[in-house]
This record gives C-alpha cells, sequence and structure tokens, in this order.
C-alpha cells in the first residue's frame, strides 16, 4: 500500500510537472508572438486565447482529479482490504488514462497553435510580397506612413515625383520639396487627417532641384486593423503635370481671347447645331438684347424676333463645314430705338457648333449715308471736278467736268492735271 500511494503521489508530481512546462510554454507563445498574429490575423489571436483558456480549464480538472484520488486513496489505505486494493487499482489506472488523455489534449492545442502561427507568418510574408509588387509595378506613388505621420515606405515613382531618393522621403523629407505656395495647405490637411483621421486629397507641387515643377494629386487614408485601431496611413501620389500644364494653357488662351474681344466692339455667340446659345462675350452687357439669364441655355431663335430669328436658322445651314462663313444685316429695337446689326457665322473647326459675331453698324451705315450724299453732290454740281491720287494722276472726275472740258472719263482717267495745259497760260 505504501508502493502504491508513493507511485500515485509520484505520478501526481510528474503530471503538474507536464502541466505546468505546458502552460509555460503556452505563455512562452502568448506573450512572445501575440503582436505578431494580432497584426496578421485577428482570428487567430482569438483561437489562441481561446486555446490557452481551454487548457488552463483542463489542467485545473487534472490538478482536482489528483486530489480527489489522493484523499481517496488515503481513505482506502486507512481501511487495508482486499476490495479497498482493487479500488486503489482502479483509481490509480483512471488517474493515468485521464492524465495522459489531458497531457496528449494540451500538446495537440500546441501543435495547432504552432502551425496557425506558422500560417499566419508565411500569408504576412505573402502579403507583403504582393504589396510591394504591387507598388513596384504602379503606375502611381504609393507611400505608408505610421500614426505619426512619418513616411515609413515610398516606392520609385513616388520617389520620383517628390524629386528625392527614396530613403530622402522617408520620415518628413518629402516635404523638403513642396512648393512654398502649397506647404501651408499641405500641412493643414495632413494635420487634420493625423487629428481626426480626416481623409486627405490635395492637389500640390514639387518643385524638383533642376527647376522643374511636378503637379501631383495626393490621397491618404487611415489604414486599421480588425479591431477597427488605426495602425498607420497608406497613399498614393499621382502625376497630374500634364494635366495641370494643358489647363494653364487653356486658361491663357482664354485670356487672350476675353482680351481680344474686349478690344473689339463685337459681340460673340457660341451655339449649338439647333442654335442654342452656349456662351457669349460681350464688352458692355448693356450692349445685349436681353440679360444673359434670358438667353444661355436657349436657342437664339427663341430669344430674338420671329424674323431675325429666322435668318439666324437659314444662315446656320450654310455653314455646312469648317472654316464655312455667311453674314446678313438686320434691325432689333430696343427701348423704341431701331438698331441695325451684322451677323457673321461661321462653323467652329469640326464641330456641329456655330460662333456669330455680331457687330453695330449704326455708324458704319451713317457713313455710307454720308458718302451717297456726297456722290450725289460730286455728280450733280455744275462745276468741274476731278481727283488725283498721291502722285497726281487722275482717277475720277465728274459730269460738268466732261461737260466744260471735252474729256471724256475714260480718256482723262489714269492722266496727268497737264492735259488741260492749252500752251497759253504759265
Amino acid at each position: 500500500f505504501r508502493r502504491q500511494r508513493q507511485m500515485c503521489i509520484r505520478d501526481r508530481y510528474s503530471y503538474e510537472r507536464i502541466l505546468r512546462k505546458g502552460k509555460q510554454q503556452l505563455e512562452r507563445l502568448h506573450g512572445g508572438h501575440s503582436g505578431t498574429v494580432t497584426n496578421t490575423n485577428g482570428t487567430v489571436q482569438s483561437q489562441l486565447l481561446s486555446s490557452v483558456s481551454a487548457m488552463a480549464h483542463s489542467m485545473e480538472q487534472l490538478r482536482r482529479l489528483h486530489t480527489i484520488a489522493h484523499d481517496e486513496l488515503q481513505r482506502i489505505l486507512g481501511k487495508q482490504n482486499g476490495q479497498d486494493l482493487r479500488s486503489i487499482l482502479f483509481v490509480t489506472l483512471i488517474t493515468l488514462m485521464m492524465g495522459a488523455l489531458l497531457v496528449s489534449r494540451i500538446l495537440l492545442q500546441i501543435g495547432r497553435m504552432l502551425k496557425r502561427r506558422e500560417k499566419a507568418e508565411s500569408e504576412l510574408r505573402g502579403s507583403e510580397n504582393r504589396f510591394r509588387s504591387l507598388a513596384g509595378s504602379a503606375p502611381v506613388g504609393i507611400f505608408r506612413a505610421d500614426t505619426n505621420g512619418a513616411w515609413i515606405y515610398t516606392n520609385m515613382d513616388c520617389a520620383e515625383m517628390t524629386g528625392l531618393p527614396r530613403d530622402a522621403c522617408l520620415g518628413q523629407g518629402w516635404k523638403q520639396w513642396l512648393h512654398r505656395k502649397s506647404l501651408d495647405r499641405v500641412e493643414s490637411s495632413w494635420a487634420r487627417l493625423l487629428e481626426d483621421n480626416h481623409a486627405f486629397l490635395e492637389e500640390f507641387c514639387f518643385l524638383h532641384k533642376n527647376g522643374e515643377r511636378a503637379w501631383v494629386m495626393g490621397q491618404a487614408r487611415p489604414e486599421k486593423d480588425e479591431s477597427g485601431n488605426v495602425i498607420g496611413f497608406i497613399g498614393t501620389l499621382t502625376d497630374i503635370t500634364a494635366r495641370r500644364q494643358a489647363e494653364e494653357g487653356i486658361r491663357q488662351r482664354k485670356t487672350e481671347m476675353e482680351a481680344i474681344f474686349s478690344s473689339l466692339p463685337d459681340l460673340y455667340f457660341r451655339m449649338d447645331n439647333d442654335g442654342t446659345i452656349i456662351d457669349y462675350q460681350a464688352q458692355n452687357d448693356s450692349d445685349l438684347y436681353v440679360e444673359p439669364k434670358h438667353f444661355i441655355g436657349k436657342r437664339m431663335q427663341d430669344v430674338v424676333p420671329a424674323d431675325v430669328g429666322h435668318q439666324f436658322v437659314e444662315h446656320m445651314k450654310m455653314t455646312g463645314g469648317p472654316g464655312d462663313a455667311t453674314a446678313f444685316e438686320y434691325e432689333l429695337t430696343v427701348n423704341q430705338v431701331t438698331t441695325p446689326y451684322e451677323a457673321r457665322l461661321v462653323r467652329l473647326g469640326d464641330t456641329d457648333e456655330t460662333i456669330a459675331l455680331v457687330r453695330d453698324i449704326t455708324e458704319q451705315r451713317n457713313v455710307n449715308e454720308r458718302l451717297q450724299q456726297a456722290a450725289i453732290v460730286y455728280d450733280n454740281t455744275v462745276e468741274g471736278i476731278f481727283v488725283t491720287d498721291s502722285e497726281g494722276t487722275i482717277v475720277n472726275v465728274n459730269s460738268a467736268f466732261t461737260s466744260i472740258t471735252g474729256y471724256r472719263i475714260d480718256e482723262a482717267l489714269g492722266k496727268s492735271p497737264e492735259i488741260l495745259n492749252s500752251g497759253r497760260h504759265d
């Protein structure tokens, strides 16, 4: 009986030693690798914690089993009979079987956790390799930043856009070549990203050492783990230099056109193929027939009187191809004052749009009328009149001249006034 008792005690100590080692190994696994597992897969961390809890519960059950067996053994040893000996052997056998079962369960859980850890680390390495491969082949700049906003990774495209080597971009180095006009705005927006996790979206300019400017569109968002905690920031830089240069060219041409139109007395209208007015230019809006809000987006033939609108429609049909131009005159009455206009229509390139240049021809008509009046006086005066050019050659004569001199018009044109010299006068 004493030998049986000593064997039970020794077995109990052996099991407890195995369990202590298993628990220490689990604690080392949990304490040493929980960060890796958490960062790679939140599910693995949850399973690990569950397994540790289950094994701790199993160890506690084993301790209680040994305590019950030991107490029962002491009680039976006090009786010392044959029946009790069989009970001792039975309890010992059950204890050994339960201990072996629990130990095997612990080892199985450890093996599973090691496999999960290995799988998680493998997935992490694969994910990092895929990210680096994608970042290296992507046509945009890619960067990552820590929770303090310091860059910890950039791809080659990102470095080329900033004009710095990749290592020099890390930390806060990427800001050193920001154009001074972009610096304050970018820093303010970047600070909002760090403080409030507000999405970063800005267009800004890098000034390279050689003086060239690189325009980029920067975007960044928080990077979160499975629990929703911010673990950093990831963003992209897209080269928009060509787009900004094109926009600048368009703005410059628009400014030039506005300067040209402001120096001309003409009204400018751009219309689509059905006469809808898309845009206009005028030195003074008071020269317009109606206010812009009443004609932008409406058809010209619906804005002006019907007869004038019909003329616009008919002449637009004549501008069938690029460069085809036509002109016509019309009159509009505004505030009981009738004003004559001339409209010149031309097709805009290969588009379906038509440009109309409208000019007030009141002064031109007045000049023409004065010229006509002068011509009437010139032709009907009783005095002979001839007109010469700067070299003294006769270019025109009136009817009275032919009557007085006897020279027909065709005989006088191109001659010198000396044809009138009779030779009898000085």
